[in-house]
């Protein structure tokens, strides 16, 4: 099976960095690129099959429903919230995940995403 694909558009350079090499090692997962402004359409050039969008981004919400005409997108908050699930569910995101997620869940719904089938945390 081949790699699934991530473009990382993240507020948080460190965090991104952290994904970069986390994601990869837990998961058939190869990062594509990273960007800390969600106008990652711009910069991503269609190589990833998932768009990683986390909720730090001030224009977050925006970018999930311009994104998600063409790629599968995984949302990551800070921490989990119902109204913010629902938000990037109907923005057009494939997933939503926490951020305090281990990097072998992360890379699972990233895969998951990637062959287009919805993640949404069981707690919620």
């Amino acid at each position: 099976m081949a790699d699934t694909t991530v473009f990382i558009a993240c507020g948080d350079s460190t965090y991104a960095a952290a994904l970069s090499i986390g994601l990869p090692a837990h998961a058939a997962v190869q990062v594509t690129g990273m960007s800390d402004k969600a106008s990652a359409d711009e910069q991503e050039d269609g190589r990833a099959d998932v768009l990683i969008v986390t909720t730090d981004l001030s224009d977050w919400h925006e970018a999930v429903e311009r994104l998600s005409l063409e790629h599968a997108v995984l949302v990551l908050d800070e921490e989990l919230d119902a109204k913010t699930m629902v938000d990037a569910v109907e923005a057009g995101a494939l997933g939503y995940v926490s951020r305090e997620a281990s990097f072998r869940e992360l890379g699972s719904a990233v895969e998951t995403v990637g062959a287009a089938t919805p993640v949404i945390p069981p707690e919620m």
